[in-house]
Order: C-alpha cells, then structure tokens, then sequence
C-alpha cells in the first residue's frame, strides 16, 4: 500500500517541470535525516534529471514520477514500524482521495 500510494502521489504532483523531484526531494529527507540509506537512491534519481526537467529538455511523465515514486515508497516501508506505516498509509489514501486538490496544488506557481 505505501509503495504504490507512495508513486500514486509523486504522480500525482508531476503536473508542471520539477514537481515530482521537488516532492521526492521533500518526502525524502526525513529518510536520510534518519540514516535511512534507501532514501538516498530515489533522491539521488531526482537530483540526476531535475535540472533537465526543469528546463524542459526532458519530462519525467507518468513512468519516471512512479518509479521515483515507487522507490521512495520502499524506503519508506523499510524504515519505518507500524505505527509509521499506518500513518504514511493514512496521509497516502487522504492525498488519494483529495487528487484534484493535490494536482491543483502542485500546479500552483512555485
């Protein structure tokens, strides 16, 4: 649930150039603040191509936001208990439910 929910969100927010490395960078520092080292892969990804897709030379698209996604979503079920997963479950089916507002969000003006 938290490994698809996690890609379901960073899909999500990848309505404009950057969005889906921005979220990833966010969702993932409480990982490598922990000394998760899972969560370096995802971020490490993000920081390769958000420079292109920031420029628009590249785009993530729906394959590149899930797999970033999925990839965050297995750090955070390997560090995290149940309590923790319940509640990255909770917040993931919340974000499922309200998507048109998350995409609206993510489509703000940065």
């Amino acid at each position: 649930m938290v490994v698809a929910g996690t890609a379901h969100l960073v899909n999500l927010v990848d309505v404009r150039p950057g969005r889906a490395a921005l979220a990833v960078f966010a969702l993932g520092v409480p990982g490598l603040v922990r000394g998760g080292p899972l969560a370096a892969a995802p971020m490490g990804a993000a920081a390769a191509v958000v420079a292109d897709d920031l420029g628009e030379r590249t785009m993530l698209g729906d394959t590149g936001a899930h797999a970033l996604g999925a990839a965050l979503g297995v750090a955070v079920a390997a560090g995290n208990g149940r309590l923790g997963l319940t509640l990255h479950a909770a917040a993931l089916v919340t974000a499922a439910v309200n998507g048109g507002t998350v995409s609206r969000l993510a489509r703000s003006p940065v």
